[in-house]
């Protein structure tokens, strides 16, 4: 989704506890980062494996999907194949920023739409091409919380368009694969 269509969705975030120290690393407040890479690797891997155990989880339920457009450097989000009326669901604990009809400009290619915040991992995603919308504006959601359904637009197989975005202090989104970050 184009920052034109979201900029007054990116809300500042409070402080949290977690926060990248390089590339893929995470690293918890008041630790030391360690100077050994092999040790360093190590204890990414870690992290990154409890952290996404602990707070994420796909949109779709896994084995009901398949992934028929790929994140990369010129897509920054996913589309999702699943039956028609699959549920969406919330990746993380987060609040509804938006929820509703696409902008006018973006409709054709989004239709039904629903953006969440997740304050506390310093993430937005993007849940777009929904049948239906079964959250508002405002409302506190929490990881798995059913926020829609699958839907068909122009005669496309029913895919939902999915995007996760990192926020940066300054409040700027940088796409992230979603493939690379939940379980």
């Amino acid at each position: 989704i184009s920052n034109k269509y979201t900029s007054e969705l990116n809300s500042s975030t409070d402080d949290a506890s977690i926060e990248i120290v390089q590339e893929g690393g995470l690293k918890t407040e008041g630790e030391e980062q360690s100077t050994r890479v092999d040790d360093t690797e190590e204890i990414i891997e870690d992290r990154i494996d409890n952290v996404q155990l602990d707070r994420y989880a796909w949109p779709i339920d896994r084995g009901k999907e398949r992934i028929v457009q790929k994140f990369n450097d010129t897509n920054g989000f996913l589309l999702i194949q699943a039956p028609g009326g699959t549920p969406v669901k919330s990746i993380a604990n987060g609040v509804v920023k938006f929820a509703g009809k696409a902008p006018e400009e973006a409709n054709n290619q989004y239709g039904n739409m629903v953006v969440i915040s997740h304050p506390e991992l310093h993430k937005l995603s993007i849940y777009a091409r929904l049948k239906n919308i079964i959250v508002k504006r405002g409302q506190t959601i929490k990881l798995g919380n059913k926020i829609g359904e699958v839907s068909v637009i122009k005669n496309k197989k029913p895919q939902l368009y999915f995007e996760i975005n990192n926020i940066s202090s300054k409040n700027k989104r940088v796409p992230i694969n979603p493939e690379k970050l939940l379980p």
